[in-house]
């Protein structure tokens, strides 16, 4: 199994990333702390703090790959993300809001690699959290990477996951 930024507890993915949020330059900071207070998830000064901390944490590329722009505008189009997420990456109103499988992991008896961003919205901390639950998983920080290692370091993580296949099948 591969779990790329991935998270086994909602409720503290979104503790982290109010962390993150936290850390943010105040004016970007203020703007989602205001509204976010107010339910205003459309006014212009939201989305630009909104859109800084996607730069910052979801992707760091100065283009966003085509395949990511149809998968989000997909998502939109048919309102899974807003059903399921909420309006936004760290605003998570959604029907998964209060999912939390930390105490199942341990079940998982398939060799494991975890992979994550330091600069990921889904945190070092919560990729640590699903490695400890986890027994004898594999946990690899990508250096200079947010949410999308795949496509900010992408020539690291594909020899990663091939490194990985190849271990598991004993590949040589």
């Amino acid at each position: 199994m591969i779990v790329s930024s991935g998270l086994s507890s909602v409720p503290y993915t979104v503790k982290e990333m109010q962390r993150l949020i936290n850390d943010l330059p105040e004016k970007y900071k203020a703007a989602i702390r205001k509204y976010d207070q107010l339910k205003d998830y459309k006014n212009p000064e939201y989305l630009e703090a909104v859109n800084y901390f996607y730069k910052t944490h979801l992707l760091r590329l100065d283009q966003m790959p085509e395949a990511v722009k149809r998968t989000f505008e997909y998502l939109e189009k048919r309102k899974t993300y807003e059903i399921m997420n909420g309006p936004n990456e760290f605003t998570i109103i959604g029907t998964i809001k209060d999912v939390d499988l930390t105490d199942q992991l341990k079940r998982i008896a398939v060799p494991t690699l975890i992979t994550v961003g330091k600069y990921d919205e889904v945190t070092p901390n919560v990729a640590e959290l699903i490695h400890k639950g986890i027994r004898g998983s594999r946990l690899v920080l990508f250096e200079n990477s947010s949410h999308m290692a795949m496509w900010e370091e992408r020539e690291k993580y594909l020899s990663t996951v091939l490194e990985f296949i190849n271990q598991v099948y004993q590949v040589k």
